[in-house]
């Protein structure tokens, strides 16, 4: 839309880690978002890089992923030489 400013980098890389994680755990977005407790939207958006999470929300993917959020934010810090704005 005309005015939308581009999505961040930092939100772009989440995204990828996110999707590529889920994926790797066999998850689908709804089983993801039970394990860790939000809304299958905010993952949605997550996954497209609409918006970079919040620190809680960042932790609850992180547990429903079982693993840390040391661990995605390092994986994103190593994806964001790979992401241009859409």
């Amino acid at each position: 839309m005309p005015g939308d400013l581009p999505r961040s980098s930092t939100a772009l890389a989440f995204g990828a880690v996110l999707l590529r994680r889920r994926h790797e755990m066999g998850f689908s977005q709804e089983k993801l978002a039970g394990e860790a407790g939000v809304h299958r939207n905010t993952l949605s958006l997550q996954e497209r890089g609409e918006y970079a999470p919040s620190l809680d929300v960042l932790l609850r993917i992180a547990r429903g992923l079982g693993t840390t959020g040391a661990v995605l934010v390092a994986e994103v810090e190593e994806d964001l030489g790979n992401v241009t704005h859409a």
